[in-house]
């Protein structure tokens, strides 16, 4: 038997999950919160590790502080509507800032340290959000494990 036959790829256990919400119920707003919450709480704390890492700077602003220190999750999307999503992001001052350094400008070439983190976060965003979709269905009384 092919030990690689066992494990199901993403996409087919992304359709098992998908096939479990359909088949227990859909989830409310407030539990879907819950879910994106626990991978916004995955991203921010990787976002902010690799800021810290390669954006640390000695400037010691009084006022704004230093950029990875002012990384943001709301419960909330983009617009501010509660509808079972999260968004991770800068503060304004740093915001401009930190797309500099990510995609780079006339005088800047880009690290893509967002980009990156985006992309290499995606297994612990996804890891949390399980973990967090596994007490919702032990709570609705479905054994998953």
């Amino acid at each position: 038997m092919d030990p690689m036959a066992e494990e199901p790829d993403l996409t087919d256990a992304l359709n098992m999950w998908l096939d479990d919400i359909k088949k227990y119920g859909e989830f409310s707003i407030e539990e879907l919160s819950k879910l994106s919450d626990a991978g916004a709480d995955a991203y921010k704390k990787n976002l902010e590790d690799v800021t810290n890492r390669k954006h640390r700077s000695k400037h010691d602003d009084k006022v704004y502080g230093h950029m990875a220190d002012n990384i943001y999750k709301q419960n909330k999307n983009i617009d501010g509507t509660k509808d079972g999503t999260a968004a991770v992001g800068f503060d304004a001052y740093h915001a401009r800032n930190a797309n500099i350094l990510n995609s780079g400008s006339k005088y800047i070439q880009g690290d893509n340290f967002i980009t990156n983190t985006q992309e290499n976060s995606k297994d612990d965003v996804l890891k949390a959000e399980y973990k967090e979709y596994q007490k919702l269905m032990k709570q609705k009384g479905v054994d998953n494990e």
